[in-house]
Order: C-alpha cells, then structure tokens, then sequence
C-alpha cells in the first residue's frame, strides 16, 4: 500500500470509501429516525454500535464528521415523518421501485423529500430525475401531493442544503 492508498486528495487520513461513509450515514439516519433519536450523542451512539455490526469501524470519525455536518443543517430541527420509506410505483408503463432516505415536515407544516448525500460533489437539482420520482411515490404513500424535495449534503461538499419545488 502507498500513502496515496491511504490519504485522500488533500493529504488527509483517510480510512474509507465514500460509498462506506454513506452506507453507515444512511444506517445511522434510518435508526435514529425509528428510535426518536434527536440529539448528536445519541448518533453517535447508533454509528458506532452499527458500525461494529457492520465491521465498518474504521470510518466511524469520517461518519461523525456527516453526522456534525447533519446537525448543521435546519434539517435536523424538522420533524421527520419517514425514514428509508420503500416504494413502487409504475412510470411511463415500467416498475420503479426505491427507498427514500427521509420525509420531513418543516416548521410551517409542508413536508419536503432529503435525500442524503456523503459525497464530495453537489448534484444539479435540475438535472435529476430521481427526486421527481420520489415525490410522484410521495403522492401514492400519502394521498397527497409534497412538492418540494432537495438534498442535504453531509459529507465533505456539506453542510449544505438544497431543495426545490417539482411541478
């Protein structure tokens, strides 16, 4: 192994993938979503003992660093309605079938689709067709329309929290 298998672009330790990062996030979220849990001991908590289950332990701190960055958004003040929500429904003749990370209801009762990102980059919320997707699965689930659906970045591009309205 050579330092650069090691370290990530900036020269920092790094000691797991983007992907394992986000796995463990996802898994920490979903837990503490159907726990109740609200406050940053309790996930870190929850990351270490899946974390453990998972054998996922060497990226415990990079996950509490998206857990911080979570904690930074005004996301983690909403109330969460959903989490991991499965769906399937039929599009333009074809089965489509996914999880939606979360469901929240902000502070003036709307309620907005997250979908959580771990990632080192930012996605065009115009250019992606997945939230739309959720929020035609939303309408199935709920029996009524949510509109608004966006992204919170907790990974190295975060804390950051972008979100749109679909027509």
């Amino acid at each position: 192994r050579s330092w650069f298998d090691d370290h990530d672009s900036r020269g920092s330790r790094s000691s797991g993938s983007i992907r394992e990062r986000g796995v463990l996030f996802h898994e920490v979220a979903e837990h503490a979503a159907k726990r109740d849990f609200d406050t940053k001991d309790q996930w870190y908590g929850l990351c270490e003992e899946i974390a453990r289950k998972q054998g996922l332990e060497h990226v415990i701190d990079e996950v509490y660093d998206c857990i911080d960055h979570f904690f930074e958004t005004p996301v983690a003040n909403w109330d969460i309605i959903a989490a991991e929500r499965d769906f399937s429904i039929e599009v333009a003749g074809s089965d489509v079938t996914g999880l939606i990370d979360a469901i929240y209801e902000k502070p003036d009762g709307s309620l907005v689709v997250i979908d959580y990102k771990a990632t080192t980059k930012k996605r065009d919320l115009n250019e992606n067709n997945q939230l739309p997707l959720y929020l035609l699965a939303c309408k199935e689930i709920f029996g009524r329309p949510i509109d608004e659906a966006g992204y919170a970045y907790v990974g190295e591009v975060g804390p950051a929290v972008e979100t749109r309205t679909f027509t």
